[in-house]
């Protein structure tokens, strides 16, 4: 009894200590077959049948199937001393009742004298008892006998309670019982050689919760063997194929449960939630190393563990600063494992507003996932702009390097950068790298420019292609060469900002751009001129004041003709 209270207040407690996540994250089983017991595979032994003073024996429950009407039936048999998992309500050891998909609840099993003589029988079923009676025999479908076979008269089935120690009929003729208070069923006396008994006691859960219903068997020595199994309300029944989509959600922890979420460059790398990363196993929290390349058990619960592989996540943001969480032993940690439907979760987005899951992250332009997992900042750096000749040390452009509480020391950073040449222009990078863990690493990289002198040159164009005078090219300003870095040139007006022309005017519109900040790249102004045509000339814009030649020749064709008129009407006159 000692040893059951124990084994479940360290259940309990161990649920407290595990990463806890929001109900949001409840999840669904991709495998939705309903059927009333799920059986553990991780039980290394789950249909032993023992043997105690020459009788074998097992036990189990059993349930009639709401919708096919068969009798289902949980393991056989459990070994109480099998690897139990704290970390999880659904321990290692323990089968799986959906108590809404069957009903017509029983403890059954079978006793079988293998000798040939009588053989004495000596065992009692241990009930669940806490943290309150959950399951007792159901006075409603009991009987006076639950065994069948031939088996000697000594043989009696009783019930203990604190009133007593009784047998069926000794409970029907006391003027009141409580079943409730029923602690344990005991079968005392012989069972002749070569014989079996069935066992099938009708039992009820007095809880509608998620509860217990695991029995211990005492039998000639102390607690050995018993059934472990859970029950559990189909209502925290859910499809693990539903919640499958979105990015994780990656986070720093800032204080107790409280994670902020990572800026918006650092998410948009965060990989996708697919079956190769994510796993849930409804037995156990799974604390050895998780093999990824197995499926999951293909079923979730409320309080299904899942566990999330780190690899992947580590490879994306690794080169951007970030890792995730160590071990004890300074290895980082293989994966994460959280247990579904747990509270007290904060996750707060960069502004420090509650974030929610499952939705369409604008900043990074994902969509985010129900799941999220702890990053850790380990590097950090800012871009540098230099001018020829200033000064740089390597270590300039790191503004960040701890891990947790940690500072890294600089000599555990290693740098590598392209020759970074402060007296020689150009655009340099620098990378700094540290080991996290043995043999990973994160790095983070930084820009350095180093700035020369600029040039700024001029240039006319006309707003419509035309070619323009030379009156207005004559006005093109001088090239300015050898700004330092940083010094604001503004373009110079023209001289004149209007040229007359003998059919019209070019004007001066303005430049494309007005000011230039000298950044070691050269620039020009390119100034644009418009012609504006004068009232009553149909001709086109002068290139120069004597050079609209075609014009000219016209102009002179006409005159020949005219004079040629009048020197022919003159001529006729004479006549």
């Amino acid at each position: 009894m000692k040893k059951t209270v124990s084994w479940l207040l360290s259940i309990m407690l161990g649920t407290l200590l595990i990463f806890t996540t929001t109900p949001s994250t409840t999840v669904h089983a991709s495998n939705d077959t309903l059927q009333p017991f799920y059986n553990n595979p991780l039980n290394p032994n789950p249909d032993a049948i023992y043997t105690g003073g020459g009788v074998e024996y097992f036990f189990r429950y059993a349930a009639i199937d709401n919708i096919t009407g068969n009798r289902a039936y949980s393991s056989t048999n459990w070994n109480t001393n099998s690897t139990i998992n704290w970390y999880t309500t659904v321990p290692n050891n323990s089968d799986i009742y959906n108590r809404d998909y069957a009903h017509d609840l029983a403890l059954c099993g079978q006793l079988n004298n293998v000798t040939t003589t009588d053989a004495n029988v000596n065992i009692k079923l241990q009930l669940p008892y806490y943290p309150s009676r959950t399951l007792v025999p159901d006075p409603d479908r009991l009987t006076s006998n639950p065994t069948t076979g031939t088996y000697s008269s000594t043989l009696r089935v009783s019930y203990d309670s604190p009133a007593g120690n009784y047998t069926y009929d000794e409970i029907q003729a006391l003027p009141s019982f409580d079943w409730s208070t029923v602690t344990s069923i005991n079968f005392y006396g012989s069972i002749l050689a070569g014989e079996t008994l069935t066992l099938d006691i009708p039992m009820k859960l007095t809880t509608d919760e998620q509860v217990q219903m695991s029995t211990i068997v005492y039998s000639y020595s102390p607690a050995r063997e018993g059934t472990a199994v859970q029950a559990v309300s189909s209502a925290f029944r859910y499809k693990v194929a539903d919640k499958l989509h979105g990015v994780f959600i990656g986070t720093i922890r800032e204080s107790g449960s409280t994670y902020r979420q990572v800026p918006a460059n650092i998410q948009a790398l965060m990989p996708a939630v697919n079956s190769s990363n994510i796993r849930f196993n409804m037995f156990s929290m799974m604390l050895s190393p998780v093999d990824f390349t197995q499926p999951s058990d293909g079923l979730a619960f409320s309080n299904t563990s899942y566990s999330i592989n780190n690899e992947p996540i580590f490879a994306a943001v690794k080169d951007e600063g970030y890792s995730v969480q160590r071990t004890s032993a300074g290895d980082l940690m293989t994966s994460y494992r959280y247990l579904l439907g747990s509270t007290g979760l904060n996750l707060i987005d960069t502004d420090g507003n509650p974030l929610t899951t499952d939705t369409f992250d604008a900043a990074a332009n994902v969509q985010l996932s129900p799941f999220y997992v702890e990053l850790v900042k380990v590097l950090d750096t800012q871009d540098i702009t230099l001018h020829v000749g200033d000064s740089w040390d390597p270590f300039d452009n790191l503004t960040y390097h701890q891990f947790g509480n940690t500072v890294i020391n600089t000599s555990d950073i290693s740098i590598t950068h392209n020759n970074v040449d402060t007296t020689t222009p150009g655009n340099y990078t620098i990378t700094y790298s540290t080991e996290v863990a043995p043999g990973r690493f994160v790095t983070k990289t930084a820009r350095v420019t180093v700035l020369g002198n600029s040039n700024v040159n001029y240039s006319f164009v006309s707003q419509n292609g035309e070619a323009l005078p030379s009156a207005v090219t004559d006005l093109l300003p001088s090239a300015v060469n050898g700004i330092a870095p940083g010094t604001v040139i503004t373009a110079q007006t023209p001289a004149q900002t209007e040229i007359t022309v003998s059919n019209g005017k070019w004007v001066f519109v303005g430049y494309d751009h007005d000011t230039f900040t000298a950044d070691g790249t050269d620039t020009t102004f390119i100034g644009t001129w418009k012609f504006i045509l004068s009232q009553n000339s149909a001709v086109s814009p002068q290139t120069s004041d004597h050079t609209n030649m075609t014009g000219y020749i016209y102009l002179l064709a006409g005159a020949v003709i005219i004079l040629c008129f009048a020197a022919y009407r003159k001529f006729a006159s004479k006549k």
